[in-house]
């Protein structure tokens, strides 16, 4: 249990940084990108809270639909930038 709240910590460290980096972004015809990487990274934010709180309280199915919730819905960002 500790080794996987390290990793969900270290994992919203990063997607944290990405958030403030992108929020430097100033260039209008990444407008769409920008946006879109903001709603995602704050979508897998919440979904970390909510994967940590799940697996403390011993309910680990819940982590695992979050982790594959969060895999579909990279693919669906990065789709959006094809």
């Amino acid at each position: 249990m500790e080794k996987y709240n390290t990793i969900l910590t270290n994992r919203k460290a990063i997607s944290q940084n990405i958030s403030k980096e992108a929020e430097k972004i100033d260039y209008s015809e990444m407008r769409l990108f920008k946006d879109n990487l903001i709603e995602y990274v704050k979508n897998v934010n919440e979904k970390i809270d909510t994967a940590s709180k799940a697996a403390n309280e011993e309910k680990y199915s819940v982590s695992k639909s979050l982790l594959l919730s969060s895999m579909q819905e990279y693919s669906m960002f990065i789709n959006s930038i094809k």
